[in-house]
């Protein structure tokens, strides 16, 4: 018999899994026994991540929901974390405007988002994005002094807005990402 977990000198080893991680599952499962002041409801967005690895982790399917109900209703952690989480934690309906969000920013990723979310994904941002300016630079406007491009000299479109911030690149995102629904 194991006395695996019978005294502090031989805990249980949950290799992979941080202190942090497990302690923020305990406080949402068990609020008043690690903090009798807390309220699973407050829980900061870097514990409900926590939460979600864990709940994915170990299948612990009401946590999960609970976890992608919160993080859904929270918009302070960048749109490049959610497309990681999206991707990693298997939150299909996440996943269009997840890639949609980065696509559509005025600035392009920079070297350590395309890292975070990984160069396969980071290219095809990129490119639904080239595919978006291309079709914007060849889209052409009929007006009463005939045809005029979209854009000025230079290719800068003719807009107050950023133009990619506009442009609907759903369909898109759906083929270059393989997405169907």
């Amino acid at each position: 018999m194991s006395s695996e977990g019978l005294s502090d000198q031989n805990p249980i080893r949950l290799d992979g899994i941080s202190s942090k991680d497990f302690r923020a599952l305990l406080k949402y499962m068990f609020p008043q026994v690690i903090d009798p002041s807390a309220d699973s409801r407050n829980l900061l967005t870097e514990e409900w991540i926590s939460i979600l690895k864990l709940s994915t982790m170990w299948n612990m399917v009401d946590h999960r929901k609970s976890s992608i109900q919160n993080l859904r209703m929270r918009f302070d952690y960048d749109p490049v974390t959610r497309v990681v989480l999206a991707q990693s934690h298997g939150i299909d309906e996440w996943l269009l405007p997840a890639y949609l969000q980065p696509a559509h920013r005025k600035e392009p990723l920079s070297a350590l988002e395309s890292s975070r979310l990984g160069y396969e994904t980071a290219f095809k941002i990129v490119e639904a994005r080239e595919r978006a300016y291309s079709n914007m630079l060849t889209q052409t406007h009929a007006g009463p002094f005939g045809t005029l491009s979209a854009s000025t000299s230079f290719g800068v479109p003719r807009t107050h807005a950023h133009p990619i911030t506009t442009y609907d690149m759903t369909e898109t995102i759906k083929d270059i990402f393989g997405i169907t629904a």
